[in-house]
């Protein structure tokens, strides 16, 4: 039997109603309200029963269902609006017409849009003679008390009196409340019923057969529902861009050409243009830049220059080319700030959120496609004669720092703030916190897909278990996977793990490996399929070991795991195979390598060296038999940082200095002097920038600390974010 498909209560109830569940989504049996309830006219309801279908999904965790409704048909085709969460993550679904009956029509749907921030998605059909759509295109809003009726599959074929597909069931309530977000826009649409699994996506009617809203969402053990409002829906559908990026061609010491690319959501071709405003950045901080009551931004500059974008014909993004020159007295790099403008299928125009960058004039180009927004940059540029390493910017946040990390275009960090138990996103050309997402409970690490589209978030909590005979509480650790979209910074996605986490990486496939505290197994987190997997079958009592630190190898096929509280530390390398179904998605691999590694280590981003802290190298292989091989020592370490392409690694030390290191020998070419201890160490090399969480003070711990608090309990201190510049002189 199929699975019924369920989606979370909205972030925004979730934050202020710590009590509410989680519960599937789709409204089987709102409640009736009093006497004043009205029926549905005959013709009208015959009209909405043919137009709503029953929707079955296969994907690789096996088979779910929800509802759907035809909003629109034309020549020969057929659009139909569902939940997100009913089609997440498969590219096609068979949607099912009179279902139930013998007259039943079934259709392959192909997915066209998915939203997940508004929890709604698109699909199309091939087919003539559709059913009447139902409308959604006037000006429809509800009221509160207002009768309204749900439609769908409560419970998919659990419901079915005939072994068939079941029928379709409508059901009654009432309009209890109009809730709107923080911009005062209708963020849901709150309905006095009942919410059961099946019924997700189905169209929430008023008593004409106008569409007023999509089920979606429910408060457990409660009869609060919620429905996405018309406002979202039209919104959804008039199409808009999501983002913009940019990647750097041809350049000259004095012109540059680059590609920029606006990603667009536009389910139906209502986009009637796209283009690309940028300005060059004045001296100073920029103030902020307000929204709009729709969520829009407003135009971050009076002066913008405006690139018309050409739609690609399948409407999923649009093109262009911004040629910007240096003039006379602007420096090597030069600072601009750019947004996506678009007019919508409702009409007017509208920005996307402002996004600062740097261009360097005379860099190569970056052969690839940037990543994020912002320039791609060349990553085997080297520093030249360069002497001097200058602080040029600090964020004084004085907390203690975590993860951090820097996208691949070099325009955008991500730190996890232990202190305030929040993520940070910052721009590098402000040092300025662009957003921060709290996170529940205490957050111990965090990883960041090797693509910078995903972070993903480990958290724990402590619980209790009273025993029900001796009613004695005792504690019951426990933690959660959080999954957040790097650009928009919301939570996609939250996966309950059932024991203390205690480090994370993850792949741009989407597969998470959670290493926990207290249990030689971790589990891996599909988090596109959600499907968590313990590996006890994969990974054997010894093999994997509790409190491991773990990094992601580059070429994303495989996962070294060190135990640091070890003597000598253990590291040991975890395999990722091709999912199969007669084979584990891990395969463990030999005994472990027994080097002097410290309590935590650095993999190079060519993926041929790995570091520990304490002075170990090893060579790293794809051929397990010569994998792990020591390959000489180096200086002990704080922090490690090297750029692709680049012969140098650059170590920070306790001594408070950066030394640059040849990769080949493992000698120390230079010498910087830096006025703290850093941390944590990211390059963006082709700027000549270093980052650094440099602390003031720091945790001293045992050489090999049992790691009771996070990954990076040994070297941990109240810091900030320093930006350092390498002094080019003279050879």
């Amino acid at each position: 039997m199929p699975q019924i498909r369920g989606a979370p209560i909205p972030r925004y109830l979730a934050r202020r109603a710590p009590w509410a569940g989680v519960a599937g989504l789709a409204l089987a049996s709102l409640q009736a309200s009093p006497a004043t309830a009205q029926q549905l006219p005959p013709e009208v309801l015959q009209r909405v029963k043919a137009a709503v279908a029953y929707v079955t999904v296969q994907s690789r965790e096996g088979g779910s269902c929800g509802s759907a409704f035809l909003f629109r048909a034309a020549d020969g085709h057929g659009f139909l609006l569902t939940c997100e969460h009913v089609v997440a993550d498969v590219p096609t679904a068979e949607v099912v017409f009179g279902s139930g009956s013998r007259a039943e029509r079934k259709f392959e749907a192909r997915v066209l849009v998915a939203d997940p921030s508004r929890d709604l998605a698109c699909l199309r059909i091939e087919g003539e003679g559709l059913a009447s759509p139902l409308p959604i295109e006037g000006r429809t809003s509800v009221r509160e008390t207002e009768v309204v009726y749900a439609v769908g599959f409560p419970f998919g074929a659990a419901l079915s009196a005939s072994g068939r597909n079941p029928e379709v069931t409508i059901t009654r309530g009432s309009v209890a409340s109009i809730r709107r977000d923080e911009h005062e826009r209708v963020a849901t649409v709150q309905l006095s019923g009942d919410v059961n699994p099946g019924h997700s996506g189905g169209p929430v009617i008023n008593v004409r057969g106008e569409v007023v809203g999509v089920t979606r969402a429910k408060i457990g053990g409660t009869s609060t529902a919620f429905a996405v409002p018309p406002e979202s829906i039209r919104a959804f559908l008039s199409g808009r861009v999501t983002g913009v990026s940019t990647t750097v061609g041809e350049t000259t010491p004095a012109t540059a050409k680059i590609a920029v690319v606006a990603e667009l959501m536009d389910p139906l071709g209502g986009l009637a243009s796209a283009s690309f405003l940028v300005a060059k950045k004045g001296p100073g901080p920029r103030g902020a830049v307000k929204q709009t009551p729709d969520g829009a931004y407003e135009k971050a500059d009076p002066h913008m220059l405006e690139i018309p974008l050409a739609i690609d014909a399948d409407r999923v993004a649009a093109r262009g080319i911004w040629q910007p020159s240096r003039a006379p007295g602007d420096g090597e790099a030069v600072s601009y700030v750019y947004q996506g403008c678009y007019v919508s299928g409702e009409g007017g125009t509208r920005f996307t959120e402002p996004i600062e960058t740097e261009v360097f004039f005379g860099q190569k180009p970056s052969g690839g496609a940037g990543t994020g927004a912002g320039s791609g940059v060349a990553a085997g540029v080297e520093l030249g004669a360069c002497d001097e390493l200058t602080a040029t910017a600090t964020l004084a946040l004085s907390s203690v720092i975590g993860d951090a990390f820097l996208t691949p275009d070099g325009n955008t960090l991500f730190a996890l703030d232990l202190s305030e138990a929040r993520v940070c996103k910052v721009s590098t050309s402000s040092m300025t916190v662009l957003q921060a997402v709290s996170i529940p409970d205490h957050p111990i690490a965090m990883a960041m897909s090797p693509d910078a589209t995903k972070l993903f978030v480990v958290s724990r909590t402590l619980g209790v278990a009273v025993d029900a005979k001796s009613h004695v509480a005792t504690p019951r650790p426990s933690g959660a996977l959080r999954v957040l979209d790097a650009r928009s910074m919301r939570i996609a996605s939250v996966f309950p793990l059932e024991q203390s986490p205690y480090d994370v990486e993850a792949t741009d496939q989407g597969l998470a490996l959670v290493s926990f505290l207290d249990s030689s197994h971790p589990c891996l987190i599909d988090t596109r399929r959600k499907v968590v997997e313990e590996w006890f079958a994969a990974v054997d009592e010894g093999r994997f070991e509790s409190g491991s630190r773990l990094r992601l190898h580059p070429d994303q096929s495989r996962i070294y795991a060190l135990r640091p509280d070890r003597s000598p530390p253990s590291l040991r390398c975890i395999r990722l195979a091709p999912p199969a179904k007669d084979r584990p998605l891990v395969q463990p691999c030999g005994d472990p390598a027994l080097y002097v590694m410290g309590d935590c280590f650095e993999i190079l981003p060519d993926g041929r060296y790995l570091l520990g802290n304490r002075g170990a190298v090893l060579r790293l292989s794809p051929d397990p038999a010569s994998d792990m091989r020591g390959a000489g020592r180096i200086r002990p370490f704080v922090a490690a940082v090297a750029a692709k392409g680049s012969p140098f690694v650059f170590l920070s030390t306790e001594e408070g200095e950066l030394l640059e290191v040849s990769v080949e020998d493992l000698e120390v070419r230079r010498t910087f002097r830096v006025d703290r201890l850093c941390t944590r160490l990211l390059l963006d090399l082709p700027r000549r920038m270093l980052y650094a969480v440099a602390c003031r003070t720091v945790a001293k711990t045992q050489p090999y600390p049992r790691p009771t608090e996070s990954p990076s309990a040994g070297r941990l201190g109240v810091g900030d974010l320093v930006k350092y510049a390498f002094g080019k002189q003279p050879r």
